[in-house]
């Protein structure tokens, strides 16, 4: 049976660390994984992270002085419409 555990820092301070004690914890029967891990793969970072942390056996989070970045929203759809086009959809109506 494996082992599967997260590990969560800032890398601006906590990198070098990190790093290491990945390093010491990752063997044969223990995965250690880290957020750049999820990076470049699509879809939302956060959605990947959420939904492979709720299946790890143990997170080990590293607090200090500086904060994350914080995650982008989403964007909804920008509908953008011309006066042009907006008067002949209400001309096609009114026939």
């Amino acid at each position: 049976m494996s082992v599967k555990i997260f590990l969560s820092t800032v890398s601006a301070e906590f990198r070098p660390y990190r790093d290491e004690l990945r390093e010491d914890l990752t063997r044969q029967s223990v995965e250690v994984k880290v957020q750049e891990d999820f990076k470049d793969l699509g879809g939302l970072t956060l959605d990947k992270l959420d939904a492979y942390i709720a299946q790890r056996d143990g997170v080990v989070h590293l607090v200090g002085e500086m904060t994350g970045l914080s995650p982008e929203r989403p964007r909804p759809p920008v509908l953008v419409r011309s006066s042009t086009e907006g008067m002949r959809q209400e001309r096609s109506f009114a026939n």
